[in-house]
């Protein structure tokens, strides 16, 4: 039963991203409350239980890491940490799908907090997420560009000064 109700939670029933919807600050892109936000923070908050109450909810995770609402990715990528006891691997197979297919930038930005907080545990799987987010980080304007730039630096800097990666040496660099 609460597996029916999560995935009525995370059906896709909401409106398209609206330009109001974007120039939302994280704190009111937070706030947009909403069946899906909520049933991807009470999927994490369950998913902290143990690692057999983890594995029932794969698949909704990595759907809602897909989803196409900032809010839902937002609550994905800033709560993502919480798989790191009971599971793991599939905290990092979300973490990749974000990389490669997230395209906000605010997003990222939440994304790039929850880099630094596993980066002394796997520098080299972290080193190749931030070189996937660089290029689209690039092609941003202003503040997103410049706010989103200067957390991946953060990340290179500690990647080459403790971890002596060399890519993120080569890229500070430049």
């Amino acid at each position: 039963a609460l597996n029916d109700l999560l995935d009525i939670m995370l059906a896709d029933g909401s409106p398209d991203v609206t330009a109001e919807d974007e120039t939302k600050d994280e704190t009111a892109l937070a706030s947009s409350r909403g069946a899906r936000v909520d049933g991807v923070e009470t999927i994490l908050s369950l998913c902290r239980t143990d690692a057999t109450t983890a594995a029932r909810f794969d698949d909704q995770l990595r759907g809602a890491a897909r989803d196409p609402h900032p809010a839902v990715l937002f609550a994905v990528a800033s709560h993502l940490v919480m798989l790191w006891n009971n599971a793991r691997e599939l905290m990092w197979g979300i973490a990749d799908t974000i990389a490669k297919y997230e395209e906000n930038p605010r997003v990222l930005h939440f994304f790039a907090d929850f880099l630094t907080r596993v980066l002394h545990v796997d520098p080299p799987r972290v080193d190749g997420l931030v070189f996937a987010i660089l290029p689209k980080a690039e092609q941003y304007q202003g503040d997103a560009r410049d706010n989103l730039l200067e957390a991946l630096g953060s990340i290179n800097v500690v990647l080459w000064v403790t971890h002596e990666r060399s890519r993120a040496r080569e890229r500070l660099q430049l």
